[in-house]
């Protein structure tokens, strides 16, 4: 009864008139069920642990929290929105030329032959052919530079961080052990405040003996 008393945080006299009181009463509603719900709360240890796990918790905010750019920063941030203008305007100008390239091709085709089916103008005709995969190529290198602009270098994580969120999973791994070790002790608590009842023989006949009411 000591040890129960030591883990309710009670005296060895409430915890007696608890099982009296419950015992005499059969009303399971008013063991002090507060103080068993509060065992992981009112242990020291667990107490310790999620304190030190809400410090950790706040260093790791801290330190992921957006922060100002520097000077450095904004320069070399302003660079790359520059950098990304410019193969914009890239792009845009060579998607210009080959759709030009691709017309007048057309127009050759359709136009620029003689009555023989000769081409007019074969040099202006091989020199387009040749625009046309040239500025494709073009376009397609241009467009990886423009994802590579456009990407945002992965962060990566300060030593400081990593140390921090291994110190929190280590302190979380220690609490689940000692919420385990809480949970078995309210198991034994509730055992001996709240004894379970034997299992009665459906079978059995015999009269069950009355109820002691001198005690009403």
């Amino acid at each position: 009864m000591i040890a129960v008393a030591a883990l309710l945080n009670v005296n060895v006299e409430e915890v007696a008139a608890i099982r009296r009181h419950h015992h005499h009463h059969h009303h399971p509603h008013y063991v002090q069920v507060g103080k068993i719900d509060d065992i992981h709360t009112n242990d020291p240890k667990f107490a310790e642990l999620q304190a030190k796990k809400v410090a950790i918790q706040d260093a790791i905010d801290e330190e992921t929290r957006e922060k100002p750019l520097t000077e450095e920063e904004e320069k070399e941030k302003l660079d790359k929105e520059i950098k990304g203008l410019e193969i914009d305007g890239k792009i845009v100008n060579a998607q210009t030329k080959l759709k030009n390239a691709k017309t007048k091709l057309a127009k050759i085709a359709t136009e620029g032959t003689d009555d023989q089916g000769e081409v007019k103008d074969p040099l202006t005709k091989a020199k387009l052919e040749k625009m046309v995969p040239a500025l494709e190529a073009e376009i397609a290198d241009l467009k990886v530079d423009q994802t590579k602009e456009d990407s945002e270098p992965a962060k990566e994580k300060s030593e400081k961080l990593k140390d921090l969120e291994k110190s929190l999973k280590d302190v979380s791994a220690k609490q689940a052990v000692e919420v385990k070790a809480l949970d078995k002790v309210e198991a034994k608590i509730k055992a001996l405040v709240d004894p379970a009842k034997p299992e009665e023989d459906p079978m059995d006949k015999h009269e069950k003996p009355k109820k002691d009411t001198s005690a009403y």
